[in-house]
């Protein structure tokens, strides 16, 4: 836990203490799409078997790591028009309050179980979709 803690505040760090104007590139949020679809994966693949106690900081990390790329997708896609973002915003906020409470054992259920074969592969692959419709720059 300590170690996501450190790199999120790493991130946070160069992002706010960058001298230099904020380029933000289709291809960056592609990347980024892609690293939450990976994390994805990964929990799922750790959620397939029993769930138990010494899984939780697994769980966590993931689930943080997931929160995080979706915090940080949020505030990039913000630096284009807000006419193209009319649709991909709702998305992102279905699950960035999903994900919200990634630091709760009873969030890594049944449930989550099912949505990671079905509803997040699906609404990712809308993000995905729209986001590749955006200039391949932000007007910033």
């Amino acid at each position: 836990m300590t170690l996501s803690v450190s790199l999120r505040c790493a991130r946070d760090f160069r992002y706010y203490r960058s001298q230099k104007p904020v380029i933000i590139e289709r291809e960056d949020l592609e990347k980024l799409c892609h690293q939450i679809r990976q994390n994805l994966f990964s929990l799922q693949n750790i959620m397939i078997k029993e769930i138990t106690h010494s899984l939780y900081p697994f769980l966590f990390l993931l689930g943080r790591a997931i929160h995080d790329d979706l915090e940080t997708l949020h505030r990039d896609l913000l630096f284009f028009q807000a006419d193209d973002l009319v649709e991909i915003i709702p998305l992102i906020d279905i699950e960035r309050k999903r994900w919200h409470s990634y630091n709760q054992a009873d969030f890594y259920d049944v449930e989550l179980i099912s949505q990671l074969d079905h509803q997040i592969p699906y609404n990712l692959d809308k993000i995905l979709t729209h986001i590749r419709r955006l200039p391949l720059i932000a007007d910033s």
